[in-house]
């Protein structure tokens, strides 16, 4: 599968003026078009998932049923249930093509990282400049100023689990992400019991939603919680970077061709687009939160009636 997004990266303007908003909607549009094609590329990654899948089902009937009338049955099954003829050396030939479009869909995880954080790391940087020059305008305004607005995105004042108040580390964001590729996940830790990231690691679980803000202190601490989204993204871009490189090495290390590093190959695949799933959503999540917030914060108090 051939992935192009369409990005020239570049390396984004943090001098100058503020962006305009004709320049930060242009900077948006990018992000979400890189999105929607991201979700075009996971779901291409699962239908080779769950292709191989179907083909090792279809190995393991052959080798079970090695005999004659037991072939038999298993090209009826086959041909009913698939539409198409089985044979032992067609399965060979189909699963080492399943095998290679993995290993190809796993290398261009590399080329997606780079091309989608180029677009959003473009918008999110231009972002900063608005959100720095309204929480000024914001702090200028008296204690007792009016303020009422409301935006579109994740809910920080109301979040019930962690608000993005802090940073998070690189370590830290590459210990819930790694869940996605680490075959031992102990008790404790980040995942749940069907392979997912637990609610209380991750923030886009949560529900897009309009959130209705009061107050100047308020809106500080939404406009405070926008910058450190901006902040965190370059944290999420280093972590998946490490996640990636350590699968990297860990495809290496299993080496050869046997039946057991085929299945880890599949399984690192399959572990580190769940990975890129959670960044990506997470980063698009934080992106459009900020796009709202710059969108609609006040910086004047309104006048009373």
């Amino acid at each position: 599968m051939a992935l192009n997004l369409g990005v020239k990266p570049q390396k984004p303007a943090v001098a100058g003026p503020v962006p305009s908003m004709e320049e930060l909607f242009d900077a948006y549009m990018d992000v979400e078009s890189v999105v929607r094609a991201t979700d075009l590329f996971l779901q291409k990654g699962q239908q080779i998932e769950d292709a191989f899948e179907n083909l090792c089902i279809v190995g393991s009937a052959l080798k079970k049923h090695a005999s004659a009338e037991g072939l038999a049955v298993v090209k009826d099954i086959v041909r009913n249930e698939l539409g198409t003829e089985v044979s032992v050396e067609a399965f060979k030939e189909k699963a080492k093509a399943a095998l290679s479009a993995i290993g190809e869909f796993f290398k261009k995880i590399g080329i997606w990282i780079k091309e989608f954080f180029a677009r959003v790391l473009n918008f999110v940087l231009r972002a900063d400049k608005r959100i720095e020059a309204a929480i000024n305008a914001v702090k200028a305004l008296p204690s007792d100023a009016k303020l009422e607005w409301s935006y579109t995105g994740l809910d920080v004042l109301g979040h019930s689990g962690y608000t993005i108040e802090t940073v998070e580390t690189v370590d830290e964001v590459t210990k819930n992400l790694a869940a996605y590729w680490q075959a031992d996940n102990s008790d404790g830790g980040p995942v749940d019991t069907k392979g997912g990231i637990k609610k209380e690691h991750t923030f886009w679980n949560d529900k897009i939603v309009t959130s209705k803000v009061s107050g100047r202190e308020n809106t500080l601490k939404v406009l405070e919680a926008a910058r450190n989204m901006v902040k965190t993204i370059p944290v999420y871009k280093q972590a998946i970077e490490k996640i990636y490189r350590q699968a990297q090495d860990d495809v290496k290390k299993a080496g050869g061709a046997s039946d057991e590093t085929k299945k880890r190959l599949k399984e690192v695949q399959k572990r580190t687009k769940g990975a890129v799933s959670a960044v990506h959503k997470e980063c698009a999540a934080y992106s459009r939160t900020i796009a709202s917030i710059i969108t609609h914060v006040p910086m004047k108090a309104a006048k009373e009636k």
